[in-house]
């Protein structure tokens, strides 16, 4: 018995999308945790998010640190549907 040509074809491209798709949600994942804890380092140690929470989240630091976590939950995202589909 012959198996498809198309689809053993769509299984080798599904391998590729899906390790494509792992490595896009780690890039994400990786750029995401550093955008997110960014901004401690702009203001040096003595803010926090627990002791001082209007400092830390005012301001162009507040922008960064939300892009840089929606950015890490793609990628979080992005890699447990990879995970998933294999």
């Amino acid at each position: 018995m012959a198996i498809p040509r198309r689809i053993w074809i769509l299984n080798v491209l599904a391998v590729v999308v899906a390790a494509t798709c792992a490595r896009l949600g780690f890039w994400l994942m990786f750029l995401g945790f550093n955008l997110a804890f960014l901004p401690t380092s702009w203001r040096g140690p003595a803010p926090t998010l627990l002791t001082q929470p209007d400092v830390l989240l005012s301001g162009q630091a507040g922008t960064v640190l939300l892009l840089g976590s929606l950015t890490f939950i793609g990628g979080s995202l992005l890699s447990l549907w990879t995970l998933k589909s294999w």
